[in-house]
């Protein structure tokens, strides 16, 4: 067909662009396609076929949730083939795909106080510090001693895009990295306990998890707790504690205040205590 657009072709024209995004998974969903399309015209692709696929991932086990988000990288392989001077409008009718459950997740009473006495005292406080300062995991992994500035008391990390922004640093967070900065003479501000001879940081970190973070978990009968939730447990103790929502978003380093919304979540004591004036 003159002017077709293979799959497998608009995947090549794809990977410059997906080569640059955090998320390391539309390799694998890009694989799914190629298999399945690959030397098919992408304008010939329509409802009946992407159904079927989705038809097919049910029934292989697939959440929701990752099926919605390989539904959005394929969608993005249409937008690519129309940049590409191929009309492939996104097919109608697609069957409805419900998005992943958003486990919304705190601290509660006493848990924080069972991991400190299960975790090292230097494992426990990269937890710490990650609950105080509301880094995303990567941007603590990667923190560098000269990132911290302890007189103007702000973290700049590099956040998406590759966007500088500073991070203020509350009490606790002080408290500690005063403490590491003082006796760690690495490069890197988290370096846990036996891990110095790591010089891969995404190894470090993985390492770490696997052997450290998820059994002190388990142990401290934390369930369904993520590491990311720890910027969930930040900025609930901040709304709890009556900050401002621009706040909070500056400290998060979230677009809007409907993330924000998001990511702060009030307990059952802060609801009583809203209702207490009536």
């Amino acid at each position: 067909m003159e002017g077709s657009l293979k799959l497998v072709e608009v995947v090549e024209k794809y990977k410059p662009i997906a080569a640059t995004l955090s998320s390391h998974t539309w390799k694998s969903w890009c694989g799914y396609f190629v298999a399945r399309w690959g030397e098919v015209d992408i304008r010939s692709i329509g409802t009946g076929e992407i159904n079927t696929f989705i038809a097919e991932r049910r029934k292989e086990g697939k959440s929701e949730g990752t099926i919605k988000n390989m539904l959005a990288t394929l969608r993005i392989l249409f937008k690519v083939a129309r940049k590409a001077g191929i009309a492939a409008p996104w097919p109608d009718d697609i069957a409805r795909v419900k998005g992943s459950v958003e486990r919304v997740r705190f601290y509660l009473d006493n848990e924080r106080e069972r991991l400190r006495k299960i975790m090292h005292k230097l494992d426990f406080e990269i937890v710490e510090l990650a609950a105080s300062t509301g880094l995303r995991k990567s941007e603590l992994w990667n923190l560098k001693r000269t990132d911290v500035n302890l007189d103007t008391r702000f973290i700049t990390v590099v956040g998406k895009g590759r966007k500088l922004r500073r991070v203020p640093i509350g009490p606790t967070a002080l408290k500690i990295l005063r403490r590491i900065l003082s006796t760690s003479r690495s490069l890197y501000v988290v370096v846990p306990l036996g891990h110095e001879h790591y010089t891969n940081r995404k190894t470090s970190m993985e390492v770490w998890m696997r052997d450290v973070w998820r059994p002190c978990r388990r142990a401290a009968n934390i369930e369904n707790f993520r590491w990311h939730d720890n910027r969930h447990d930040f900025a609930s103790r901040m709304a709890r504690n009556g900050r401002n929502g621009l706040v909070i978003k500056e400290c998060l380093g979230v677009s809007s205040l409907q993330m924000v919304q998001r990511y702060a979540h009030l307990d059952t004591n802060s609801l009583h205590q809203g209702v207490s004036c009536v």
